[in-house]
């Protein structure tokens, strides 16, 4: 058999594997760096159309894959890898093309480039107006995603007319019992409970239980995710004993439909989720024991460098910071931080250690190391989401704190006016 043949049968297999086992690491890590050699070796010998398409999903895989490991550097390395053969295969005005285009976009969001996601998405969009019209359900989901990019630039309103647009498109060509119906309806009710509009919150999210309890059944994984998102919204309001009702049916409905697996990535949401409102009750034995739980099936599942296990880990460590012990919650926060820096650098998830970090220095009095890891966070924050921003604006506050703290313990070290300090500080100079 000829060696072209050999790298097509190579070539097919990878295909039809490689696609199924990105959305599990283990099963990932062990073929993506076959697969990708395979593509390889077709691109550098004689190939047809139809399998430059097939590299182009594998590259679209591999992409897949290292972002959800939070390799965002290799993920970007193989989408855009891909979007070159999209273009190539399909033109560069298909559908198929602004399906990378949205991953890529996806990639820089996680990376806190917010305004490059922005850019990315609204390429697409206009590829899919172009193509498809500007009410066809692709055109919905990039609104959808565009109003994403700015949930995370901090422009809530932007984002609810974004929401609300892909809404109104997907109202008007879909069935009204069609499941994506309920995703724009949660969408919806985020943007709103972010600014502060809390019934219709609710009313968005009892739309969406609603809709998924009548098209997939009572005990599904949706109709649970349905009730953790109405259970949030309680125990953020305070009201933690409802709040707790539903996060318990929620992990019921969860270990009964996935009982013959052991480790589930939505059971160890679900007891994530319910450590979370024992959390906020107090009850720090619970929370810190179904956290554990939570940390232990995702360190299964994922691995130690996967950002869930990170959150669940950072999540524990917030226990021990409730109950007083700070060394212990800090040495887990620098040990988070190392494994953030390593998988990718600075962003805005090193800026969320460096101000948990900053918080537990400035439990322990030491306020003049807490203003240096808020100063970082800081710098990040007002780099990727402005000012402005509620995550900006948070940390600056415990920044400001720590500096009044210092100004008081260090009489005479701090004589500049907070937003003169900060200003020199950010700006490389004291």
């Amino acid at each position: 058999m000829a060696k072209m043949d050999w790298l097509g049968l190579c070539l097919d297999l990878m295909f039809n594997s490689f696609g199924f086992d990105v959305a599990i690491i283990s099963d990932f890590k062990k073929l993506v760096d076959h697969a990708i050699s395979v593509c390889g070796y077709v691109l550098e010998n004689p190939h047809n159309k139809n399998q430059a398409e097939k590299v182009c999903w594998i590259y679209s895989y591999a992409g897949f894959g290292f972002h959800g490991t939070g390799s965002y550097t290799e993920a970007l390395q193989w989408d855009r890898k891909a979007l070159e053969l999209a273009q190539e295969v399909y033109g560069s005005k298909h559908v198929n093309t602004t399906k990378i285009m949205n991953n890529i976009a996806e990639i820089y969001n996680d990376l806190g480039e917010c305004a490059t996601a922005l850019e990315w998405h609204r390429k697409a969009l206009a590829i899919c107006e172009e193509v498809l019209g500007p009410e066809a359900v692709e055109t919905a989901t990039i609104y959808n995603n565009i109003a994403s990019d700015y949930h995370s630039l901090g422009d809530y309103t932007e984002a609810l007319k974004g929401f609300e647009r892909a809404l109104k498109i997907r109202e008007a060509v879909l069935e009204p019992n069609n499941i994506d119906l309920a995703q724009s309806y949660n969408n919806v009710a985020n943007a709103n409970r972010l600014l502060g509009n809390i019934q219709a919150a609710l009313d968005f999210h009892h739309k969406a239980l609603g809709l998924r309890m009548k098209a997939c059944g009572p005990e599904h994984p949706l109709v649970a995710a349905s009730l953790n998102n109405i259970a949030g919204i309680y125990a953020k309001g305070g009201l933690l004993d409802d709040a707790l009702e539903l996060y318990e049916r929620a992990l019921e409905i969860n270990q009964k439909v996935f009982s013959e697996i052991e480790n589930h990535p939505d059971v160890a949401t679900a007891y994530n989720n319910l450590a979370s409102a024992l959390l906020r009750k107090e009850d720090l034995e619970k929370a810190l024991a179904y956290f554990l739980i939570a940390w232990n099936m995702r360190l299964q599942i994922y691995g130690a460098e996967h950002p869930d296990t990170l959150a669940s880990y950072n999540n524990i460590a917030q226990v021990y910071s409730k109950q007083g012990d700070f060394p212990k919650a800090l040495d887990m926060h620098l040990k988070i931080l190392e494994i953030k820096i390593a998988i990718g650098g600075e962003n805005p998830n090193t800026a969320t250690s460096y101000n948990n970090i900053g918080a537990c220095h400035y439990r322990l009095g030491n306020f003049g190391e807490a203003m240096e890891w808020f100063l970082k966070s800081v710098a990040i924050h007002k780099s990727s989401f402005g000012d402005t921003s509620y995550e900006t604006v948070n940390v600056e506050n415990n920044l400001r704190l720590s500096y009044a703290e210092a100004q008081k313990a260090v009489p005479g070290r701090y004589s500049l006016s907070f937003e003169e300090w900060e200003k020199r500080c950010l700006h490389g100079s004291q």
